[in-house]
């Protein structure tokens, strides 16, 4: 079990760097500013969001299809560190994209207790790397940080594939619905507010990291203890309140994040373990949802996804619609979890605490050490800085 919630933590992990690419690579790439139709551009992106459950309506033995998807995740990620931009890089981030979201959607679609503890895990490894790296995404560095980054991440996912089997003796429970439908949602509502470690940056520049990592740290605790119904209520209050207070209060008029904000601060710690509190809710429940209803889900994560960003040419406020879609998702009435879960991976908690906690540590050292400071000239005393179109860095 352990085993395989790392493997799923590791694939999320590899799968969020191809994001972090892909994701310009559609607005910058496949479309142009101020010329590509917009429309286009979301159905291109709705086209990779859709691609997952079609391939899932039609796979038979998705157990030998598996290794494949993985394959061809962690070979788009290594060609993505060879690319130079340009057509290459469009289209092997958009194949990395859909072969993730298929053996994301396929594994976890079998086995409702990987979700919320793989998807922690992942969080805390993805984030984790990207704090160190003082927001500087390994995906776009070509240094040692960046080729480390690649090798440890790939390396990881392959030997734990080799070494990784299913219990077939033991009946794993599926994912309720609203369970599933919640899964890729849900890593929307991190990547743009409560784990955004550039976002966390702007709230303080000595603790905002910081914040976040221990955001992390209790996120990964969350995942290996049992839901009662009054932490389901604290975790729906928490997820609502961290997302309005990041998206609707801690900005200014131009929609930039406020400094020095503790109020920001204490969203960030909050928000990751609240998520993932809410993505346990209804994992023993005996539910009838699987792959095909998390895939869907992925098509809702890429609708808004694109709402969000569309809100910049179209002039409103698209955080609303976030927080609007987060109130949607606290309406869902689960059962809670019983804490039988807390004894299967309770062998994991320790180290899987220890190495997010020495995530915290790196948080003050690391960005340090992994970027270089601007080295200037001895003649240029008053180096003239350019910055053009900076707001199409909207929401970050």
């Amino acid at each position: 079990m352990t085993r395989r919630v790392l493997l799923v933590a590791g694939v999320l992990w590899v799968f969020l760097d191809v994001f972090r690419m892909w994701a310009p690579s559609l607005i910058t790439i496949f479309g142009k500013a101020a010329e590509t139709p917009a429309e286009l551009i979301g159905a291109f992106a709705l086209a990779c969001g859709a691609l997952p459950l079609v391939l899932l309506l039609v796979t038979r033995s998705r157990a030998k299809i598996e290794p494949i998807a993985l394959g061809i995740l962690l070979l788009s990620r290594i060609g993505l560190a060879f690319t130079d931009g340009g057509q290459p890089q469009l289209w092997l981030a958009s194949l990395g994209l859909v072969a993730g979201a298929w053996w994301l959607s396929s594994v976890l679609g079998r086995d409702a207790r990987l979700i919320a503890p793989g998807i922690a895990v992942g969080l805390a490894l993805a984030v984790g790397t990207h704090i160190v790296l003082g927001t500087y995404g390994a995906v776009w560095r070509r240094d040692v940080w960046g080729w480390s980054a690649l090798a440890i991440s790939v390396a990881l996912v392959a030997y734990l594939h080799l070494r990784t089997s299913e219990d077939q003796s033991e009946a794993a429970p599926k994912p309720h619905w609203q369970q599933a439908w919640f899964v890729f949602p849900a890593l929307l509502f991190a990547g743009v507010y409560v784990a955004n470690a550039g976002r966390a940056s702007t709230a303080s520049e000595d603790f905002g990291l910081l914040a976040l990592s221990a955001g992390l740290a209790l996120g990964v605790a969350a995942a290996f203890l049992p839901v009662s119904r009054l932490s389901v209520w604290l975790a729906r209050g928490s997820l609502l309140g961290s997302i309005a207070l990041l998206a609707l209060v801690e900005v200014d008029r131009a929609g930039i994040a406020s400094q020095q904000s503790p109020w920001a601060l204490a969203g960030y710690v909050v928000g990751v373990p609240a998520l993932i509190a809410l993505l346990k809710v209804g994992t023993h429940t005996g539910g009838k949802a699987g792959a095909r209803t998390i895939a869907a889900g992925a098509i809702l994560w890429v609708i808004l996804l694109f709402v969000y960003y569309a809100g910049y040419d179209m002039g409103y406020r698209a955080d609303v619609v976030l927080v609007a879609a987060v109130v949607l998702f606290g309406q869902w009435r689960l059962a809670p979890t019983e804490p039988g879960e807390r004894q299967a991976l309770k062998p994991f908690l320790l180290p899987a605490g220890l190495a997010v906690a020495g995530t915290a540590a790196l948080a003050v050292a690391g960005p340090a050490l992994s970027l270089r400071p601007l080295e200037l000239p001895a003649s240029q005393d008053n180096p003239r800085i350019v910055a053009y179109n900076v707001r199409m860095g909207y929401g970050m």
